[in-house]
């Protein structure tokens, strides 16, 4: 029987900083997937190959609902212009990306480092329904730190 803490997606918090600055994200729902390559080497006749995974990066997804508050459109525009000028990319990072409180009051942190914002994706189903973006972040480093 599993004796560990279950987490919830409600008790989920996201802080991320765009040139020095909070950038505020009210997300739906999230997802961190590590992209690996997956190797298979076969080894002076060995029955079977050495398998490896060499992890490349990190991917969060987060579909983000814009309140008007988390200045989502302007911080892309302001990457984009960034980049069109050639000058060197805006400092991102994702301190405490992940903020988990568990029954019993346990708490877990992860953090997302040295991160690039990934293509612009937003929509919306219709004059009635709450405008969305889907914001993308590649990351070299996932890592637990201490929840604060």
């Amino acid at each position: 029987m599993a004796t560990g803490t279950i987490l919830y997606g409600r008790d989920a918090k996201f802080k991320v900083y765009i040139n020095n600055t909070p950038w505020v994200i009210v997300v739906r729902s999230w997802r961190i997937q590590e992209q690996a390559t997956e190797a298979a080497d076969g080894v002076c006749g060995e029955q079977r190959d050495r398998l490896q995974k060499i992890t490349n990066f990190f991917r969060a997804t987060f579909e983000c609902y814009d309140d008007g508050s988390s200045r989502t459109i302007e911080n892309l525009i302001a990457n984009q212009q960034n980049e069109d000028a050639q000058l060197p990319d805006l400092p991102l990072s994702a301190g405490q990306i992940l903020t988990f409180r568990g029954v019993g009051g346990t708490r877990k942190a992860f953090t997302l480092e040295n991160c690039t914002i990934g293509p612009l994706d937003m929509s919306s189903s219709g004059r009635a329904a709450a405008f969305m973006h889907n914001l993308s972040l590649r990351a070299q480093q996932f890592n637990q730190v201490p929840a604060v």
